[in-house]
């Protein structure tokens, strides 16, 4: 792949990774219409750029949870209810890589994307008025649903922050929740596509830039996320709405 090619496939990954419209949709789009193709290998160094990005947003929450579990001094316990849901994801997901053996068609990613507009909608319109606590509960079943994001189309950001939402939480937790449970989500899913791998690429000029390019647009598109979602993150289902729509008819 040239210079260019790794810059888009670069920026596609970085800022639709933590938006609500799908980094693995609009991959499989790049790759169906304008013809780029990125390889496994390719695909793991974009994730660690997208997964450094978190943890530079994050990292004093990640340090506090790792100290409370050195501890064992965390009343809420929210280290084991990320590692739970992250558990919980794991059976979805290995069905789901099955299952996209057979590669979906493009109308496929336009309906899944009107699911995620679906979900997003939902908990703007049916969100309680009270707040709840991160239960373990509630970390097994958005565990659940963070596994139908296998699906291209779905956005594992977008259904997992409107099921925190509906369940709930307040805003700015539902949006930390979610991005803290990418960590262990992308870390697993690097691990899984490294057996398939023989050797990672030479990190070149070529790739470096768009390495760069992944975590500086993961970064930007993390704290703009966090900041629609406290206020007005709604435009973002008429943007799933349309594309979805448009795929319907190529």
């Amino acid at each position: 792949m040239n210079v260019f090619e790794l810059g888009i496939l670069g920026l596609i990954q970085g800022f639709t990774e933590f938006l609500p419209i799908s980094s693995s949709g609009h991959l499989f789009l790049a790759q169906k219409f304008f013809g780029f193709m990125p390889n496994l290998s390719l695909e793991i160094w974009l994730h660690v750029a997208s997964l450094l990005a978190v943890v530079l947003v994050y990292w004093k929450d990640i340090l506090n949870i790792l100290v409370s579990i050195w501890k064992n001094n965390d009343p809420q316990k929210i280290g084991w209810k990320l590692a739970l849901a992250t558990i919980c994801t794991v059976p979805l997901a290995l069905i789901g890589k099955k299952i996209l053996a057979i590669e979906p068609s493009i109308q496929f990613v336009g309906i899944t994307l009107f699911c995620t507009a679906g979900f997003l909608w939902l908990a703007e319109k049916f969100r309680p008025q009270t707040n709840h606590q991160f239960t373990w509960l509630i970390a097994a079943l958005t565990g659940l649903v963070q596994g139908i994001a296998i699906l291209p189309g779905i956005s594992r950001s977008g259904i997992t922050i409107a099921f925190l939402i509906l369940v709930g939480l307040n805003r700015k937790d539902a949006a930390k929740y979610s991005f803290l449970l990418s960590i262990p989500t992308i870390l697993g899913g690097f691990l899984l596509t490294l057996k398939e791998v023989e050797t990672l690429p030479t990190l070149n000029l070529e790739l470096g830039a768009s390495l760069v390019l992944a975590f500086v647009a993961s970064y930007l598109s993390i704290k703009w996320m966090i900041n629609l979602v406290e206020k007005n993150w709604l435009w973002f289902v008429p943007y799933c709405l349309i594309l979805g729509l448009i795929l319907q008819f190529v």
